[in-house]
């Protein structure tokens, strides 16, 4: 078979901020720390909400962010310069049913910094498609309705059931695809997931069938790192 390996990893060095906060718009009170994209033309390490839309024919999606309990995934720090904004101007309207912003502090400081969610109805309008789905995010488990909602459910999807410390989420995730990619022989979707299971009981699955699933076909992957030292 004939794997598309679509990559995306967003680095510190691609995003800058003035450290000048402003007031935000809708809610002066709040002191935001605005962030740019370095070049905003080049779309390769900036998450952009288009980036949630699963192609039907992905065999395997992996998602590495924040969840938002009950409401869905971070799209990161919200850049003024990029199609974050265009994508908030055309969905005004439909704020807090598509989309909603977030102000974490910033490093501990009495200022913020504004971080775009996409909501599950989001992800159920994108009809993920027939997948093996892990969403490497905190309270993932809480909306993962959406994906069976869609058109086109996927075939398996993993998620954590609580909040989930960053290390030990990506780790999870490592043993899990290990053990379907790498395990000799090539373990299932079920018995990958009770290997990491047992390493933290935070994970749970839900599939469109109880037949054994596995990973679509060999598969050896090459992993270029000259452009992530950061």
């Amino acid at each position: 078979p004939v794997f598309d390996i679509n990559l995306k990893i967003v680095r510190n060095c691609d995003i800058y901020t003035t450290l000048t906060p402003t007031p935000e718009p809708n809610n002066p009170d709040i002191m935001v720390v605005p962030y740019y994209a370095k070049d905003p033309n080049d779309p390769n390490h900036i998450i952009l909400p288009d980036d949630f839309k699963y192609k039907a024919d992905y065999g395997v999606v992996y998602i590495a962010t924040h969840g938002m309990k009950n409401f869905g995934l971070d799209c990161g720090i919200y850049c003024e310069n990029t199609k974050m904004s265009d994508f908030v101007n055309y969905y005004r309207d439909q704020e807090n049913e598509l989309w909603c912003f977030d102000y974490p502090y910033y490093k501990k400081t009495l200022h913020r910094i504004k971080k775009l969610y996409l909501s599950k109805t989001w992800i159920e309008q994108e009809k993920p498609g027939n997948s093996i789905v892990f969403i490497g995010a905190c309270n993932s488990w809480s909306f993962i309705d959406s994906f069976y909602n869609a058109n086109n459910p996927v075939q398996a999807c993993i998620g954590f059931t609580t909040d989930s410390y960053m290390i030990s989420s990506r780790q999870i995730a490592t043993e899990f695809f290990n053990n379907m990619i790498f395990a000799k022989p090539p373990k299932s979707v079920n018995e990958a997931f009770y290997i990491a299971k047992s390493k933290i009981g935070k994970i749970e699955r839900k599939a469109t069938t109880e037949e054994e699933i596995y990973f679509p076909g060999s598969l050896t992957v090459t992993v270029h790192k000259e452009n992530l030292q950061n």
